[in-house]
């Protein structure tokens, strides 16, 4: 059995930070969102994990090379575009790669996702068992009002998927189950039914385009599971995916013991500091907080459900919460990044500055004590 692991997206939604790393790459409770997927692939019968990947995401395979930490035998295959203007999307890079390795019954998954509780023994059991052309994983939102930020699933009685809703109202909803970007595809699909399809629409980019098209002419099926499920597609969805996985590992405190706590500083879990990192008298650091390595959290400042990348300083009293600060971001004194805001690679914020939620600050910029920012802030 192959895996398919489609993670050539730029991430443009997750940019500033994606201009320095790829979307699979950026951390999730500590570790980046391709090994999560990775873990749960290893934990299934399947021989061979092929990771599709554009022509600017080398560090991918510098970083994972060939799977052996996982267990797993992993390969990547590049997208052929010459240029960012020829890019395949999700629908043409799959079927590239198809045509590289052959049909082959596969499970697809979108790089971009993270997933607790999917077994994906069981699924392709339930797959062959309804001798389906693919079948979707559908994931139960326990939360109703979800229903109005994803697409969810209509199905028979035999769990046959009937039809899609995209971001319906509660009221007018179907059912609470959202399509994940978790599949398995048969042989005949990928070799036919894919074929014909990006033949007729050259231009297919989307893969949920993909089922739209064949929900009344193939049979596919939904495999429901909970647990956790979740994107870093924005600012938003990411924060929150890596709260819940945190929450669903059941992370503690859990301190590199290289780190530098100060006694009076207080941590709460779920946190992770990790190595190297110093955090100072008075200082709070937590809940659903991770310090990767090298932070430096000054007197009395307070993180809350934040991610810090590498070598972030953070001032005396300053204050983060729900953000995200890629490495190198310098704080100083009293400034405060509130929520849902990204700072870029080695922003600097003098004392006093302070960003307002929803915020994006582009890599390297430098802004005086008194600045106030709202919105996008870019410096060419």
């Amino acid at each position: 059995m192959r895996a398919i692991i489609l993670a050539g997206g730029y991430g443009s939604r997750l940019q500033p930070l994606t201009l320095r790393i790829p979307k699979a790459q950026v951390s999730v409770a500590g570790e980046p969102v391709l090994s999560h997927l990775l873990h749960m692939v290893e934990k299934a019968q399947v021989s061979k994990v092929v990771v599709s990947l554009n022509k600017n995401q080398a560090s991918i395979e510098a970083f994972f090379g060939d799977g052996s930490d996982f267990g797993i035998d992993l390969e990547y295959h590049y997208e052929h575009s010459q240029s960012d203007l020829d890019k395949p999307g999700a629908v043409g890079a799959l079927y590239q790669l198809v045509q590289e390795l052959g049909p082959e019954e596969s499970f697809v998954i979108g790089g971009d996702n993270t997933v607790y509780g999917l077994d994906l023994d069981k699924m392709l059991v339930y797959h062959r068992q309804k001798q389906a052309a693919a079948t979707l994983a559908l994931y139960e939102l326990s939360n109703p009002r979800l229903v109005e930020q994803y697409g969810v699933t209509k199905t028979d009685t035999e769990g046959r998927i009937v039809g899609f809703q995209e971001k319906p109202s509660m009221k007018e909803a179907l059912s609470r189950q959202a399509s994940t970007a978790v599949y398995v595809m048969s042989e005949t699909f990928l070799r036919k039914s894919l074929s014909e399809y990006v033949q007729s629409s050259p231009k297919a980019d989307r893969i949920g385009d993909l089922w739209h098209h064949f929900v009344s002419k193939q049979p596919l099926y939904g495999f429901v599971f909970s647990g956790v499920w979740g994107d870093t597609n924005s600012p938003e969805s990411y924060l929150d995916t890596h709260m819940r996985v945190m929450e669903h590992r059941q992370i503690g405190v859990v301190t590199d013991p290289s780190a530098e706590v100060d006694p009076s500083a207080t941590l709460v879990a779920p946190v992770i500091v990790g190595p190297d990192c110093q955090v100072a008298a008075g200082a709070v650091v937590g809940p659903f907080s991770v310090l990767e390595s090298g932070v430096q959290v000054a007197e009395g400042a307070h993180v809350a459900r934040s991610i810090l990348y590498e070598g972030v300083c953070v001032g005396k009293a300053a204050w983060v919460e729900d953000s995200i600060l890629d490495q190198g971001v310098a704080l100083g004194d009293g400034c405060r990044v509130e929520k849902n805001s990204m700072l870029g690679e080695s922003v600097v914020l003098e004392s006093g500055a302070r960003v307002l939620a929803g915020s994006k600050i582009w890599p390297h910029a430098s802004l005086s004590g008194d600045a106030v920012v709202r919105g996008c802030v870019k410096f060419q």
